[in-house]
This record gives C-alpha cells, sequence and structure tokens, in this order.
C-alpha cells in the first residue's frame, strides 16, 4: 500500500510540475489530486491481476 502512495504522489508531483501555474485551480488541487491517486491505485489493481495471471500460465499452473 505504502508503494502505491509513493508512485501516486510521484505522478502528482510530475503533472503539478509541467502545468503552468496559471492553469490550476488551487481550491481543487486536493480533489484532482485524490482522484489521481485513486486512478493510479485502480490501474495498479487491475494491472497486477493480469500480470499475475500470466505468470502462472507461464509456469503451467
Amino acid at each position: 500500500m505504502r508503494h502505491m502512495v509513493s508512485v501516486g504522489n510521484a505522478a502528482w508531483n510530475l503533472l503539478f510540475l509541467t502545468t503552468n501555474s496559471s492553469q490550476v485551480n488551487l481550491a481543487s488541487m486536493g480533489y484532482q489530486k485524490m482522484h489521481w491517486e485513486l486512478k493510479a491505485a485502480g490501474m495498479m489493481l487491475t494491472t497486477s491481476s493480469i500480470v499475475c495471471r500470466q505468470s502462472m500460465r507461464n509456469m503451467g499452473l
């Protein structure tokens, strides 16, 4: 779980740094950060199950 949060924070920081400050709505930053962290966590959970199934298939399980 800690790894997912650090990846989410890294993605958020990259998004924030590449966005022009005049385009950032400070009132919605908290909501946007939570939204992107949830999307990243969901993507990781989906991807990990696919990778696990493929690994099991490759090992003949």
